[in-house]
């Protein structure tokens, strides 16, 4: 079995890789969808893509885990996670507003 990082609390396995990046868009996109800035949709999109690796064959990611993994994200100090990513989506070159 593989071991992959999970952004949020270290070492996970890795049951499938299918799915990982279209979980990662729908979650960028759901976020977006409901108003979040970009960065916070960036950080979901990763809780999205990190909880598709925790289902097996073509299973896509399960809510619980992405909500799950997203709060553990937050509450672990991933901030520094969403400074970096909102100074890379909000860069003066990007044309994105920040906020």
């Amino acid at each position: 079995m593989q071991i992959g990082i999970n952004p949020a609390t270290g070492n996970m396995p890795i049951r499938s890789k299918v799915g990982v990046g279209d979980s990662t868009a729908a979650g960028i996109v759901l976020s977006l969808a409901r108003g979040k800035p970009l960065a916070e949709a960036a950080l979901f999109g990763v809780a999205a893509g990190a909880a598709a690796v925790m289902t097996p064959g073509t299973e896509l990611c399960r809510r619980e885990d992405v909500e799950r993994l997203y709060r553990q994200m937050i509450e672990t100090g991933s901030k520094n996670i969403h400074s970096l990513l909102r100074g890379i989506l909000c860069h003066k070159e990007s044309g994105h507003a920040c906020p």
